[in-house]
C-alpha cells in the first residue's frame, strides 16, 4: 500500500508540474495551443501522446525547458497518472483550472515539501537527499554569497531551496540586476531527475516572463569537469530550420559552492 500511494503521488505531480509550466509559458507565448484532449484520445497512451507534442512545440517555440518539459525517465509516471477510467476527464477540469494560477508566486520552500514527500526515506538516505529548511539556507548563502555577481553551485541541488534564496540573495545585493543576469551565475546539478526536474522549475518559476533558462542539469557531479560543458542553452539565433541554435556553458571558476 505505501508503494502504491507514494507512486500515484509521484506519477500525478509529475504530469502536474508539467502541464503547470506549460501553462506558465504559454502566457507569455501566444503562439502555443490551449491544453485540450482530442475527442480521439481514448486511452492513457493517446493522451500523453497528445501532451507530448505540446510540450514537444513548448520546447521548440522557447529554446529551452525540455528538463522540466521532457524528462524523459518519467514517461512512465505521466502515463500511469492518466490511466483509470475518469482520469481524461479530471485531468481537462485540472487544466482548466490552472489558468487562475500565478505561477511566479510559487514558494521555493512548496516545491522541497513535496520532493520530502514524495520521495521514500529510503532513496532519499541513499543519495543524501534531504531538505534544508530555508532559515538554515539563507544563513549559508549569506555566509558564502558576498557579491552580487558571484558564480555559485549547489553539487547535490535537489528541488532547488539553494538555488532560489540565492537568487533572492543576490537580487538582495544589487536590486539593479536583470533576472538572466542574476540566473546566469547560478549553476545546480542532481544525479536524480526527480529532484533536478523540480529545481528546475522552482528557479525558472522567479520570473518568466523574462525568459530564463536554468543552469541546472541532471547528472553526478563528479563527472563534471572545468572548463568543459556544464550544460547546454538556446541561443537567440536560430538556424536555417528555425530552430534555436545551441550554446554550451562551462562551469567557471566559482566564488561560493554551497548545499547542506
Amino acid at each position: 500500500r505505501y508503494w502504491r500511494d507514494w507512486s500515484s503521488d509521484v506519477c500525478s505531480s509529475d504530469l502536474n508540474n508539467r502541464i503547470l509550466f506549460y501553462e506558465a509559458v504559454r502566457a507569455r507565448h501566444h503562439e502555443l495551443r490551449e491544453l485540450k484532449f482530442p475527442k480521439s484520445a481514448k486511452t492513457s497512451a493517446d493522451a500523453m501522446a497528445y501532451l507530448s507534442r505540446q510540450f514537444r512545440e513548448a520546447i521548440r517555440v522557447t529554446g529551452d525547458y525540455d528538463t522540466v518539459l521532457m524528462p524523459d525517465q518519467h514517461e512512465w509516471a505521466a502515463q500511469v497518472a492518466l490511466a483509470g477510467g475518469e482520469a481524461l476527464d479530471a485531468w481537462q477540469r485540472v487544466i482548466g483550472g490552472i489558468g487562475r494560477f500565478n505561477f511566479h508566486q510559487i514558494p521555493a520552500d512548496i516545491l522541497g515539501h513535496t520532493f520530502q514527500r514524495l520521495v521514500s526515506p529510503e532513496e532519499r538516505h541513499k543519495f543524501g537527499q534531504h531538505y534544508t529548511d530555508e532559515t538554515v539556507v539563507d544563513v549559508i548563502n549569506a555566509f558564502c554569497i558576498r557579491d552580487p555577481w558571484a558564480s555559485v553551485l549547489d553539487p547535490a541541488c535537489g528541488s532547488g531551496s539553494f538555488m532560489v534564496r540565492a537568487f533572492y540573495r543576490k537580487a538582495h545585493l544589487d536590486p539593479s540586476l536583470a533576472t538572466h543576469e542574476i540566473i546566469s551565475g547560478l549553476f545546480g546539478c542532481d544525479i536524480n531527475p526527480f529532484p533536478a526536474h523540480l529545481a528546475t522549475l522552482n528557479l525558472a518559476a522567479r520570473d518568466l516572463e523574462q525568459g530564463n533558462f536554468p543552469r541546472i542539469v541532471r547528472r553526478n557531479f563528479f563527472t563534471v569537469e572545468p572548463e568543459k560543458s556544464f550544460c547546454v542553452l538556446p541561443k537567440e539565433t536560430r538556424d536555417k530550420h528555425g530552430r534555436r541554435e545551441k550554446l554550451h556553458v562551462a562551469l567557471t571558476a566559482l566564488d561560493a559552492i554551497v548545499g547542506n
